[in-house]
């Protein structure tokens, strides 16, 4: 019942905090993902455009 009194305060208002913690932690999230999915498309494997795997090596 504790958690039921709490989200009124919680929405009262749709702005973000501004605080300097909310901000860095934002920050740092978002650099996190910036670099995760930076390395998974480097770590991608390289196929041709428009065509079938494997022409590259056996079309003659």
């Amino acid at each position: 019942m504790g958690m039921l009194d709490t989200f009124p305060k919680a929405f009262e208002t749709y702005w973000p905090g501004l605080g300097g913690i909310d901000l860095l932690v934002g920050l740092a999230g978002a650099a996190g993902v910036y670099l995760l999915i930076q390395s998974k498309i480097k770590q991608a494997k390289k196929f041709r455009r428009d065509a079938e795997y494997g022409t590259a090596r056996w079309s003659a």
